[in-house]
């Protein structure tokens, strides 16, 4: 049976994503980075990114990024701080959903990601979800994006991530009220 937050992913390669986190939760409130099965996740590859968080530091570094995320920003993110890998504008909007979910934790889906390029506009969802480790409880976080097309914009300065609609989601998958 599916959770709220499957139910509530509209991308086919989104829902694949999210059920296979819940999948290998197994119980816990979140699954480690090497629950994750790359095999059960390979036509969603291109689609998913991955985040270490610092605590000394209070900063996310870049762990992974697919072939389609790559296209979305122009540039590899693995070792990169988020706040090199995204635009200035863009950047403390997703800093504070990437903490509300290691940190509470919970799961994130967002929809309406849109942006304008020569003309056209663009619409997308995401999902994140958090990482553990064993050693030291909350280590990062595990996401994936998909746009409805096919055609990404040049300038990944006009993503208007504030225009999204939040779902949030407890680990095991149920709505949170609000």
């Amino acid at each position: 049976m599916a959770t709220d937050f499957e139910d509530s992913i509209i991308s086919p390669v989104l829902k694949v994503v999210a059920a296979h986190w819940l999948a290998v939760r197994r119980g816990r409130e979140m699954p480690a980075w090497a629950s994750l099965m790359p095999s059960a996740l390979k036509l969603q590859l291109p689609f998913v990114w991955a985040y270490i968080y610092e605590p000394a530091t209070d900063s996310f570094t870049g762990r992974l990024a697919g072939d389609r995320v790559l296209a979305i920003f122009g540039k590899n993110f693995h070792g990169l701080p988020m706040s090199q890998a995204h635009p200035a504008g863009n950047y403390p909007s997703l800093f504070a959903k990437c903490k509300t979910v290691l940190t509470e934790p919970a799961l994130y889906h967002g929809t309406g990601i849109t942006f304008a390029n020569a003309g056209k506009s663009y619409a997308g969802e995401r999902i994140i979800m958090p990482l553990a480790n064993s050693e030291t409880g909350s280590e990062g976080v595990f996401g994936a994006i998909d746009f409805s097309t096919s055609r990404f914009p040049d300038d990944a300065e006009k993503i208007n991530f504030e225009a999204e609609v939040e779902h949030w989601f407890r680990t095991t998958g149920e709505k949170i009220a609000g």
